[in-house]
């Protein structure tokens, strides 16, 4: 299940951004309620963060994946973010249900709109974390 591309601000092809995908794997099939749960919650809290431009959930319970992709201004959005209060406790809450979360970051031209998932899913693969 995915959800449409929720784009918050125009992309402006004359200039860069930068383009964040996570995975996040559940321990147990048991994890599906807190992670639909936080899926919802980290939902809105990036809607209303500063720098975000537009982002996308998928979500394979059978599969035991979840993906996000964003899109933001800079890097100093995407670390803003990170750190924010409500971020950091999701991540708190959410990771006993987690057996991993890989995270990658790739600089994208605006030029070259919002990101199709199988490029997030490329970028996903070539991180080192």
């Amino acid at each position: 299940m995915r959800t449409p591309w929720t784009t918050v601000q125009a992309i402006d092809d004359e200039r860069d951004y930068v383009l964040v995908v996570t995975e996040l794997v559940p321990r147990t099939m048991r994890s599906t309620g807190p992670l639909f749960r936080g899926a919802r919650a980290a939902s809105a809290q990036i809607a209303a963060a500063p720098g975000i431009v537009g982002f996308a959930t998928s979500a394979k319970p059978l599969a035991k994946r979840y993906e996000t992709v964003s899109l933001w201004e800079d890097e100093a959005a995407v670390d803003a973010f990170a750190r924010s209060g409500d971020h950091h406790r999701l991540v708190r809450d959410l990771a006993p249900a987690l057996v991993s979360t890989t995270s990658s970051r790739s600089r994208r031209p605006g030029a070259a709109g919002r990101p199709s998932w199988s490029e997030a899913r490329a970028l996903l693969s070539t991180s080192p974390t």
